[in-house]
């Protein structure tokens, strides 16, 4: 029996089409591609979300990462920027550093302005946020001025499975005696207001919901050491608490026994975040790669690959008869 379960959200609880269309439009705004509608600039320029699937199983896990590697490797068009990712067969950080040697080469500055984190990612970082939180709640999370008047697309977002169904589904495994967290690459307040809009977010533990802000704080201390996914920082966080201290996390030293805990995700980043923590992981199918996804996951070793996550509480009762 598990007694704490850890959830990614975007793709697990949240819909990620807001995000993805966000980044389509930072795309469009940063390479000067023509503007369309947020739908036809995603298949247009995403390669009709074959190149999302790629990265993601690449543990590519931010929409800032996925929009600075197209700006980074993008030369003619975007089968091209997909063919030069597949031929890669680079992942994660690796795949991040190539992504800014390629552009320094290109532009002709220097690969510290132009590499993950430096000033260019920070711009478009900025972008994506304007573009997804809208102008307004952008300048006040920030306190920065935005570059234009945008609605915000996350206004937009449902749960994938439905409101009924998710509360209905927290519900029941909080009668089953768990502890429901959270460990999610969004920063505040994106990655709590939908949750409390929803009626969601009483279900979860305070003490093990976890945000992008906390990695950045993290990597402060290490700053040679990248914390997102598929670092398992997030999670660890997530399981032990806020308070408990970053210095030993990164030092690993804390108990090692993880056998009371499930991670729930549905990219490749989160699967290996959970492998490295030493959890077992339950992939759900409703991410970017949806029932395609099935055959990644089972051959990197996910202990249970579900429908979505209304399938927990069996999995739960039943165990191994429900797995994969």
């Amino acid at each position: 029996m598990y007694r704490k379960i850890i959830f990614d959200l975007d793709g697990v609880i949240t819909s990620e089409s807001a995000f993805w269309d966000s980044a389509a439009l930072t795309v469009a705004e940063f390479m000067d591609f023509p503007m369309d509608t947020p739908a036809k600039l995603r298949e247009t320029l995403f390669c009709r979300d074959r190149l999302i699937r790629l990265v993601k199983n690449r543990g590519v896990n931010s929409n800032w990462d996925l929009v600075y590697l197209f700006c980074c490797f993008f030369e003619t068009t975007p089968e091209a920027v997909y063919e030069t990712i597949e031929k890669s067969e680079l992942c994660d950080f690796a795949l991040y550093e190539a992504a800014g040697r390629h552009a320094a080469l290109k532009t002709g500055k220097s690969y510290e302005e132009i590499c993950r984190g430096g000033q260019l990612y920070r711009e478009m970082a900025d972008s994506f946020q304007e573009w997804f939180l809208g102008s307004a709640t952008f300048e006040k999370v920030n306190g920065k001025k935005a570059r234009g008047s945008r609605e915000g697309l996350w206004l937009m977002e449902e749960p994938i499975v439905g409101r009924e169904k998710l509360l209905s589904t927290l519900s029941s495994l909080k009668e089953k005696g768990v502890n429901l967290r959270i460990a999610t690459a969004r920063p505040l307040p994106e990655g709590r207001e939908p949750l409390v809009r929803w009626g969601a977010m009483p279900y979860f533990d305070a003490d093990g919901a976890i945000t992008y802000d906390y990695i950045r704080r993290a990597e402060a201390l290490s700053p040679e050491v990248p914390l997102g996914k598929p670092h398992p920082y997030i999670f660890l966080k997530s399981y032990f608490g806020k308070d408990f201290p970053d210095r030993l996390i990164l030092e690993e030293k804390y108990e090692k026994d993880f056998s009371d805990c499930l991670i729930v995700g549905d990219a490749g980043a989160d699967l290996f975040a959970a492998k490295a923590m030493g959890a077992d992981f339950a992939a759900v199918l409703t991410g970017i790669s949806g029932e395609d996804g099935r055959a990644f996951f089972a051959e990197n070793g996910a202990k249970y690959i579900l429908p979505d996550v209304s399938a927990l509480p069996s999995v739960l009762e039943f165990g191994e008869e429900e797995q994969k």
